[in-house]
């Protein structure tokens, strides 16, 4: 095995030919830009979770008001008096609705976060968050001043409409 160079040694594998030794020695210098690829694309994987559960968010902001809406509407021109209060049902649905998705959009980012910094060789592709639920909480989210805004300023909106009917 004369002029045997150092990197093939570290490969692990005796070269046979020169063609051997070129394809041993371009795997050596491609395994770190094949580690960083499979970091960028795990990082992609959960960039993509955390852009649909915004996307879900938005939608559930544009059903709630919609369905407010039209419920009270509804019911207003039925002359039951009282059924307005049924307004606030769905509110409060999508405010608990819309509160999960923040909750688990924070985990996400928290999981971005944590393979941000993990070494190459630590990625593994996992998805699980069930680790990072300690310190974050699905009525924090829904009570963060974002949705706490939001949909308290809709129940003031319906409460007003009803007194006032």
């Amino acid at each position: 095995m004369r002029g045997m160079s150092a990197s093939c040694v570290c490969v692990g594998m005796a070269p046979r030919s020169m063609r051997d030794w070129a394809l041993a020695l371009r795997a050596e210098w491609t395994r770190p830009i094949r580690k960083m690829e499979a970091k960028l694309k795990h990082l992609e994987f959960i960039q993509g979770v955390v852009n649909r559960l915004g996307a879900d968010s938005f939608r559930m902001k544009s059903w709630s008001m919609a369905l407010a809406a039209a419920l009270f509407v509804l019911l207003t021109r039925g002359g039951n008096p009282g059924f307005e209060l049924v307004t606030l049902v769905p509110v409060l649905i999508f405010w608990g609705l819309d509160g999960y998705f923040l909750w688990q959009e924070r985990l996400f980012r928290t999981l971005y976060d944590h393979v941000r910094v993990l070494e190459k060789d630590e990625i593994d592709f996992s998805m699980d968050v069930s680790r990072f639920r300690r310190d974050r909480t699905w009525p924090s989210a829904m009570f963060s001043v974002t949705l706490t805004g939001f949909y308290g300023a809709m129940l003031i909106v319906v409460g007003i409409a009803i007194i006032f009917n």
